[in-house]
């Protein structure tokens, strides 16, 4: 969920590197989107009932705070450690 979209539930991947996270959406609505800058963890949960319609159940949300808002992003449980590695290093 990104700030430039509050309320919905975007699709995309996101792209780790050595050194850059980057978030490839995957529908039009999120094409012109991307990850704001200081992107940093601030929480993990796992989804809510009303969340869960709209993503995988079995995902955890990882909360985030940037300089734009709040972003949520959902993760399958057999790629958190890669994407909490990356946000800590993005920080």
């Amino acid at each position: 969920m990104h700030p430039g979209r509050p309320g919905r539930w975007l699709r995309g991947r996101l792209l780790i590197g050595a050194a850059t996270v980057e978030w490839k959406g995957g529908t039009r609505a999120g094409a012109a989107l991307s990850l704001p800058a200081g992107l940093r963890q601030v929480g993990m949960r796992s989804p809510s009932l009303r969340e869960a319609m709209k993503v995988n159940g079995g995902a955890r949300i990882v909360e985030c705070e940037s300089a734009e808002g709040a972003v949520l992003i959902a993760v399958l449980p057999n790629e958190l450690g890669h994407v909490l590695g990356a946000l800590s290093r993005a920080a």
